[in-house]
């Protein structure tokens, strides 16, 4: 029986076609042999990653068809992702009743000078495989970290001490960036296997040729779109981009958000591991909670036996260098008024690269401003009531049961230039506001206190049970 291709759209970086009665479903080169699978397939729909489906690679130029599946729409989907020196453009239409795509690509032009920087950071690595020798090294590097914390530090201490044989060495970001790179680069060589949890531009640069790379992501859950998910939209990486592809295992938290993680990525399904995120386990510690708890208070005095609301949103702009958050959006005289009303305080924790958030004098009896802690999981146990936007402090805080509002007056526009990965209902359920006169109303009215992020929890989080520290522990020390 001759399968139906019912409907077909481009999400993000992604061809997604919906199927019936398909078996086996592939794009097939009308110019080669070359055949290309989907990167998911679940439920009649298949999914495309166009900037990574081909070996890791954005499908290349040329003509492509799937020949199994009857199309018999007569509709056109275009996107064009191109960037830079890199052009790459995607027609899919009806050819006399089959899917056709037809791609424009024309690869980056590698720069001399972006040449020469590859060459000066692999130099130490491969210097560093000259002495590697024969004993088993384990690399944790940060760039964004000083020391040993976050999710590295929970699998080193799941280890307890037993680390399969191998010699553990650290390398975290002081002094100069350069300085910082050539070392990393040197030790790196010297292990078979490097640990990171965030961006790293240097290890990009690197050809890790057979040795394993794992990357513990430091966020929880899919919300705002990363990586390729933004191709065509401002902050996007080139299609063709290095960032993020010569990973080996990524960890993630809950199998529902495999398939978002290796298109953000660029990367196969196959290299991500739903084993729940290490830091996640103090969630089901109580001696920890109550710990933070006393610590908040220590810090906070001023605040003890109030209703403490965290206000927590994320950055606006493209990166570290134009992140902010528009003082606008927060009116400062409404909520002191609830505050001063309802014993209440509001601590304000801005994202890191948030440098020019400023709380006005006269507030100091309700409002403080905790953005200099790290740890925005450490102020959580001590929060009755999250108010955020579109940060992963979502996933986290679902474990609690605690109740939360996300304050979105931006919506329509954040959404445009950064996308979500999944529609905003899906995440907020009743407890969105958009606008600050909706939020003063909602807290006032105490309705707020019925909220729940149950629906985030049970997909996104799946994996996180309290003891992902131990998973991700057995799989970097024994290989």
């Amino acid at each position: 029986m001759q399968g139906k291709i019912t409907d077909i759209k481009i999400c993000r970086s992604t061809l997604i076609i919906d199927y019936r009665d398909i078996n086996n479903i592939c794009l097939r080169s009308k110019e080669t042999d070359n055949t290309v699978a989907p990167s998911f397939c679940k439920n009649n729909e298949a999914w495309f990653n166009l900037a990574s489906c081909f070996n890791g690679k954005c499908l290349p130029k040329g003509h492509w068809v799937i020949d199994r599946g009857d199309y018999e729409i007569d509709k056109t989907v275009t996107a064009n992702f191109s960037k830079g020196s890199c052009k790459f453009a995607i027609t899919c239409y009806n050819d006399y009743g089959r899917l056709a795509i037809n791609t424009d690509y024309i690869p980056t032009k590698t720069g001399l000078r972006d040449k020469i920087t590859t060459f000066g950071l692999r130099l130490p690595y491969n210097f560093g495989r000259l002495f590697r020798g024969k004993s088993n090294r384990i690399l944790f590097a940060s760039e964004t970290r000083q020391s040993l914390s976050g999710n590295m530090e929970w699998v080193v201490n799941a280890a307890k001490g037993d680390f399969g044989g191998n010699k553990v060495i650290y390398s975290f970001k002081k002094g100069s960036r350069l300085a910082y790179y050539l070392k990393t680069s040197f030790l790196a060589g010297r292990c078979h296997t490097t640990v990171v949890d965030d961006y790293f531009p240097l290890i990009y640069r690197l050809d890790f040729k057979g040795d394993r790379v794992i990357q513990l992501w430091h966020a929880c859950g899919a919300f705002k779109t990363v990586g390729y998910s933004r191709l065509g939209k401002s902050g996007a990486p080139q299609p063709d981009d290095i960032t993020h592809r010569n990973y080996t295992h990524v960890t993630v938290s809950g199998e529902e958000i495999v398939p978002y993680y290796a298109e953000a990525f660029g990367i196969g399904e196959d290299r991500l591991l739903a084993t729940g995120v290490p830091r996640t386990d103090v969630f089901f510690d109580e001696a920890y909670a109550e710990q933070k708890k006393a610590e908040f208070f220590d810090r906070f005095p001023q605040f003890k036996g109030k209703q403490i609301i965290l206000f927590a949103p994320t950055f606006r702009g493209d990166g570290f260098n134009s992140a902010h958050y528009p003082n606008e959006y927060v009116d400062f005289d409404g909520l002191a008024d609830f505050c001063r009303n309802n014993n209440s305080a509001i601590i304000f924790k801005m994202h890191p690269f948030v440098k020019d958030f400023l709380i006005p004098f006269g507030y100091e009896d309700v409002f403080e401003d905790a953005t200099e802690i790290r740890e925005i999981n450490d102020l959580l146990f001590a929060a009755d009531l999250l108010i955020t936007d579109y940060s992963s402090v979502i996933y986290e805080y679902s474990l609690l049961n605690k109740p939360l509002i996300f304050y979105t007056p931006d919506m329509a526009e954040y959404c445009a230039s950064r996308d979500l990965y999944m529609p905003f209902e899906k995440y907020a359920g009743d407890c969105a506001v958009f606008s600050s006169d909706e939020l003063i109303s909602l807290l006032n009215s105490g309705e707020y206190k019925s909220f729940s992020a149950e629906h985030i929890r049970k997909g996104s989080m799946s994996a996180c049970d309290g003891n992902s520290s131990i998973r991700v522990a057995q799989l970097i020390f024994n290989k």
